[in-house]
């Protein structure tokens, strides 16, 4: 019994002494959310959130910047053992980013400029958020997921509802709704889902890269009635 406790005790004081730490707030105060390892932090007055790791490596970072169009900002971030790593959203120009600073910003009174003098700039994928209703698509992993269970259903009707029940519960961008649609056979089918998820598609504004699955000029005339009416809208 003491041999088993001390082997307890030994592997969480390891377990602890690993953890890996990424701090993250923007220049400028402003709402925001940070997406990180299936965790979401939120941040309602721009102050600085905290996530815990259990290991280093290299982690995909995903933030959400609140705003009049909010906008989706993505990048990698290395963590290491037993540090912190600390991340500054650059709000403080049109050109949006994620940088990581020569070390964190202590005082609240450090001017923007001094911070983006003495930092590095991540990689960032920055793209404006067109549908309120959907935020975030599903991310790489779910998706593919989600692939090989509709196309583990043989038969149409199941695979169009499970597409429907899918897409009522995740946002997908236009590229993954058009490889869900290559599961379903008939153009009144497509048309059932694209029209059942038109609050669930991230990137409203390429929906026109669906009119291929499409091939009758009934449907196709159809989709345009309704690419039509969705831009519109937006």
């Amino acid at each position: 019994m003491k041999w088993t406790f001390i082997a307890v005790f030994l592997f969480l004081s390891q377990l602890a002494f690993s953890q890996s730490q990424l701090d993250i707030k923007p220049l400028n105060p402003q709402p925001f959310v940070v997406y990180f390892q299936g965790d979401s932090l939120v941040s309602l007055e721009g102050e600085k959130v905290s996530a815990i790791s259990s290991s280093q490596g290299l982690y995909k970072l995903e933030v959400i910047l609140q705003d009049s169009i909010p906008v989706l900002l993505t990048s990698s971030v290395v963590l290491y053992d037993q540090d912190t790593t600390f991340v500054v959203i650059d709000n403080s120009s049109d050109t949006l980013g994620l940088i990581l600073p020569i070390q964190e910003i202590v005082s609240p009174d450090v001017d923007a400029s001094e911070i983006l003098l003495n930092s590095r700039t991540l990689s960032t994928e920055v793209v404006k958020i067109n549908n309120i209703a959907c935020p975030r698509p599903m991310d790489a992993s779910s998706f593919e997921s989600l692939k090989e269970d509709v196309k583990g259903n043989l038969f149409q009707r199941e695979r169009l509802k499970l597409l429907k029940q899918a897409l009522a519960d995740n946002c997908v961008t236009t590229s993954q709704m058009d490889e869900l649609l290559f599961f379903i056979d008939e153009e009144d089918q497509k048309l059932e889902v694209l029209f059942n998820a038109e609050d669930h598609i991230f990137d409203i504004r390429n929906l026109t890269i669906l009119e291929e699955q499409f091939v009758l000029t009934k449907y196709r005339k159809l989709f345009q009635d309704w690419l039509i009416m969705v831009k519109n809208q937006g």
